[in-house]
């Protein structure tokens, strides 16, 4: 097979997220972001705890980006939180 018969047209696009899973993916961004904040840190130092780059950390931090599931124990370590805590996830009473 040659390689003109690929297609190199790159990754494809992001499915765009219904509207509650963007609102739970901006809240858990503003927990992050109020955590960090807490613990004095900068996107770029979380960003390099957890090996991602700040770009990446910052579409975390505002919604646009889901957190990848198998980053969520790293990130919470990073941040000294539970993942609970991270996702929201209330104590049960």
């Amino acid at each position: 097979m040659s390689i003109a018969a690929f297609n190199f047209t790159g990754p494809p696009p992001m499915t765009p997220m219904p509207p509650d899973e963007k609102a739970f993916c901006k809240a858990m961004g503003e927990r992050i972001s109020e955590f960090r904040k807490s613990h004095g840190m900068t996107q770029v130092q979380l960003a390099e705890l957890i090996d991602t780059s700040q770009q990446t950390l910052a579409h975390y931090e505002v919604g646009r980006r889901r957190v990848p599931v198998a980053s969520l124990p790293r990130l919470a370590r990073a941040l000294a939180v539970t993942t609970a805590d991270l996702i929201g996830e209330e104590a049960a009473p």
